[in-house]
């Protein structure tokens, strides 16, 4: 992959972000020297594929190259006068055609009711392969055959055409990127907007939503710009005794044998968000594709689950310090709905992300996922791997219920909001309704 530069120079550049994202760096280093130091050597056959603490060798190494500096900034505190967002969509594949002209249509045009101002569609393939299809689809419009692959290829490159279309395509492999997961996190896709809601990619079904809720995640996100805002999120529990700094919220973590907890997704004391649905703020891709965490992607890249949404939610707790925050993924109402597995993690839920067409299992999730009986002893060996490279395990999850009537015993009762004002910063009569500079919704 092309080296990415730090920062779009259309974006605004603040002297107080900088300064952030230098003490943000320096805290991430310092924690894991910090831990590493109290780590013994691991027994062979416990070996991690990263080295124990190795992001702060990576970052100290970034630092004395004295020609370097990093552009990129922390995002603000707050971002209460944000007003819009840009959907991030990835795709690669001819086949689903269909599937995503039709997500698109129904799920994410209809976005634009509570924010939605820019959809950014990477295509992880060559563009003459969307191009020569496109070509084709025409033909079979005019002739109406309007429901093959290649009439849906020919729909979507005639929205990103259209001006009154909010659809713009990006073609990673023309900006000489490899064809990876990261490309979806990548700076170079220049987001107009500061919110950054992800679409999964096709690899698995897209999801319809509840345009209420997604309001909801919008404005739990504009009170906690710095964290990580989710509805899907999965547990690690150490199989040994683990210390929790009260001030921090950080556990140690020396590469120890721990349990991937992926039969549920709880709202609290979760660690690793998954990509439906969750949103960060546009300047997390600079970081990301920063060149101190050069090791992290190659990691991604490298292992066989590509475990990007691990790599983000980690980066994201240890620069920020901020636990991840979930919105409410369905509500009361979308109970007798069907259920049906997510795509990226191969765990039973049933969510405001629902299928809107029948779906098989062998459909259900990436391909990688479902050729493999022992996926989830792979994710289980790269958490561990990238956990170990940070030397510490990041604050957990907090729930759509989090501080309010509803949110008892580290659990959200209901488990979805029956209405909209259930939702604590949803509720008028909430002192976390308004959002200032000087209320934070914790």
């Amino acid at each position: 992959m092309s080296s990415t530069p730090f920062r779009d120079k259309s974006y605004s550049l603040s002297s107080v972000g900088i300064e952030d994202s230098v003490a943000a760096l320096d805290s991430v280093r310092w924690r894991a020297e910090k831990y590493k130091r109290a780590c013994s050597p691991l027994d062979p056959m416990q070996q991690v594929d990263l080295p124990i603490g190795g992001v702060a060798t990576a970052i100290r190494t970034f630092k004395e190259k004295g020609a370097l500096r990093s552009k990129c900034q922390m995002p603000p505190i707050q971002a209460c006068d944000v007003e819009s967002f840009s959907v991030i969509i990835m795709s690669h594949r001819l086949e689903r055609m269909d599937k995503l002209a039709t997500a698109m249509r129904r799920v994410i045009f209809p976005m634009k009711a509570v924010g939605m101002s820019e959809i950014i569609l990477v295509w992880n393939a060559e563009s003459d392969v969307l191009e020569e299809a496109a070509a084709r689809g025409y033909q079979d419009i005019v002739q109406n055959r309007t429901n093959t692959t290649e009439a849906y290829a020919a729909r979507i490159l005639d929205w990103a055409k259209d001006s009154h279309c909010p659809l713009r395509l990006f073609f990673a492999l023309s900006h000489h990127m490899a064809n990876s997961l990261l490309n979806r996190w990548n700076p170079l896709i220049r987001p107009r907007n500061e919110a950054l809601p992800f679409a999964v990619d096709d690899d698995g079904p897209f999801y319809t939503v509840n345009t209420g809720l997604m309001a909801a995640g919008f404005e739990l996100w504009k009170r906690n710009p710095r964290a990580q805002v989710g509805i899907y999120v999965r547990s690690i529990s150490l199989d040994d005794s683990a210390v929790v700094e009260e001030n921090s919220g950080f556990s140690p973590y020396c590469g120890g044998q721990i349990t991937y907890n992926n039969e549920s997704f709880p709202q609290f004391g979760g660690t690793v968000v998954l990509p439906s649905g969750t949103i960060i703020h546009r300047n997390y891709l600079c970081f990301i594709h920063h060149p101190a965490f050069g090791e992290l992607r190659h990691f991604v890249d490298e292992h066989r689950t590509h475990p990007d949404d691990m790599m983000v939610s980690l980066l994201i707790g240890h620069l920020s310090g901020e636990s991840p925050r979930l919105y409410a993924r369905r509500d009361y109402k979308e109970r007798r709905r069907s259920s049906i597995p997510i795509v990226e993690d191969r765990g039973n839920v049933t969510g405001a992300f629902l299928p809107m067409w029948p779906m098989k299992a062998s459909l259900g999730h990436r391909r990688l996922m479902h050729e493999s009986p022992n996926w989830f002893l792979y994710r289980k060996s790269a958490i561990r791997s990238l956990l170990s490279y940070f030397a510490s395990i990041p604050p957990v999850s907090k729930g759509w219920c989090s501080g309010s009537q509803y949110h008892t015993k580290g659990e959200c009762s209901p488990e979805y909001p029956s209405m909209i004002e259930q939702i604590p910063w949803m509720n008028r009569s909430s002192p976390y309704f308004r959002c200032t500079n000087n209320t934070k919704y914790q």
